[in-house]
Parts: structure tokens; sequence; C-alpha cells
């Protein structure tokens, strides 16, 4: 097999160890020669030693879904036909892995091969709220290098901005989050522009796509299929609480009001009718989250 050259993506599903807990459903397992070779010589120590397996450390997997579930001390683990990653909530709790993956995919790999490749499943299989997570995950590694070895380019760190915006249900009797906290940063404003000139020059309503965003006690109502909506002059937030038939959605902000976040010298800005009463409620998540920022 020739070198490769270009760094290849292992896309595949993600279970946690104690099956009544909630984690990534995805993971991205980026391949460069580097992991060729490093895979090869464990597999070989396996065979030597008559273990089962061996582990190293390996930070360099990309989960889906982590602003929720930070996961952190990842390990590859290689036994003498196959490989996984595995990881460690980082505030305690079962241990996440990714599916077994055949050592023979490594060897199969060239650069002619395109960039992705799915390990276990289908895309076209998913539910809408795994699909979503997972465009998710595919938009993250899709900004990180292409080139065997390269780095990214070190950049003056960007300016960021937290938004609350206060959320209801739609359904009046139903229970959620009385807000949510999204970061706002160049890349954020960029995209929703971008979203907004497809609406524009499509004259459609709105254009939805995965997003990172934070809901007030999101554990408690299991909120999944979150989503960004942005129409011609304005864009909201909705989420799909578990096991009901109801959304959670935040009140619209105006997309020209962007720029002013940005450039203004505050860090947090809230969007609701009472907005000195949500900045109370919101303060133990914005703390819990951005400790530096609310020293």
């Amino acid at each position: 097999m020739p070198n490769l050259t270009a760094v290849k993506w292992i896309v595949t599903t993600a279970f946690c160890a104690n099956h009544y807990a909630d984690g990534p459903a995805f993971a991205a397992i980026p391949v460069d020669q580097a992991l060729v070779d490093q895979v090869r010589g464990m597999q070989a120590n396996v065979a030597a030693s008559g273990l089962n397996e061996t582990r190293i450390e390996f930070e360099r997997t990309v989960w889906s879904d982590s602003i929720h579930f930070p996961l952190e001390n990842d390990q590859l683990v290689v036994r003498r036909e196959d490989f996984w990653v595995a990881a460690f909530p980082r505030r305690g709790g079962a241990n996440m892995e990714t599916a077994i993956i055949d050592v023979g995919v490594l060897e199969r790999l060239t650069d002619e091969d395109g960039p992705i490749l799915f390990n276990g499943f289908s895309p076209d299989d998913l539910s809408d709220s795994l699909h979503s997570e997972l465009a998710g995950l595919l938009g993250e590694i899709s900004e990180a290098p292409t080139s065997s070895g390269q780095e990214p380019t070190k950049e003056a760190p960007a300016v960021t901005r937290r938004l609350v915006i206060e959320a209801y249900c739609t359904n009046e009797f139903g229970e959620g989050p009385g807000f949510a906290v999204v970061t706002i940063d160049r890349a954020f404003v960029d995209l929703v522009k971008k979203h907004q000139a497809i609406v524009v020059a499509n004259d459609g309503l709105y254009f939805s796509s995965s997003c990172g965003i934070v809901w007030e006690n999101k554990p408690d109502y299991r909120i999944r299929s979150e989503s960004l909506s942005v129409g011609s002059s304005e864009f909201f937030f909705t989420g799909q609480p578990k096991h009901v038939d109801y959304e959670v959605v935040t009140r619209p902000v105006e997309i020209e009001e962007l720029e002013g976040y940005l450039a203004s010298d505050l860090e947090f800005y809230v969007v609701g009718d009472a907005p000195d009463d949500l900045l109370d409620r919101a303060l133990p998540l914005l703390r819990a989250l951005y400790l530096e920022d609310l020293k």
C-alpha cells in the first residue's frame, strides 16, 4: 500500500458503556500514514506479547455533540484484527467507545479514496435527530487540515460573545427550558449571513442546519435534533425533548444586531421580554460554562 499523503476520516458510531446514559452518537477518527504505522506496530506488540489488546493515548478523535458531552483521556485500543477509540466523560460517568473498526480498512485506504469513510452505517438510514448530530460532526471535521502532518494556522484569539435567548415550548402545556445560550463569534456571524443570502436569493422562508447550543437543564429534558433556522432578517433555534411531540423554540434574534454584539465590549447579551430576570436565571449556567468570563 502506498503511503497516505492526505488525511482521511473514518466516521463511526459511538456508544456509552452504561446503556442508560446519554453521550455522543458518532466519532470521527483522522487517519494518516502515522496512524497506519502506529496501528501496525501495536498489532505486532499484541501478537508478540500474547495480550488481548494494547492501548495508547490518542487525543485526535472528534466526537459529535461535544458541547453537551465533553470527553477526555482518549485512548486508541488495538487488537490483532481490529481497533477502536475509548474516552471518558469530563464530568465523570461511564466511558464512551466507538464501534469496532477492522484493521483491513486502514490497509486499503489510498489517496484516491474520498475524504470520509462511514464505518458500519449509512447516513441515509439515520433518524432525523441522528442525521442532525452527524451533520454537525461532518461540518466540524470539514474545517480540519487535509494534508498529512499539516498544522492549523495559528491566529489571534477570536472575539466571542454569549447570547442568552428566551425559549418556550410549542405546546402550552409542555415542559422545557426557559432559555438557551449560544456563543457568537465571527464564524457564527458569517454562517448566519451565508444562510440569509441563500434564503433571500431563493425567496425562501428559512434555511435550517445543525448547531451547537446549550439549553437550560438540557439533561432533564434530553433535548436532541437541535437546529439553527435562518430567515431573511432573523434567526432562532429549535430542539426536540425526548419522548414528547412538541419542540422548544428560542425567540428570534435580528441578524443585523450580530455585528453590534461582536463590536461591543459587553460579554453577554439577553434576548427576551424580561432581560434582567432572564439573566439572573441564566447566571448559574453561564458561570458553569464560562467561568473565566464571569470573574
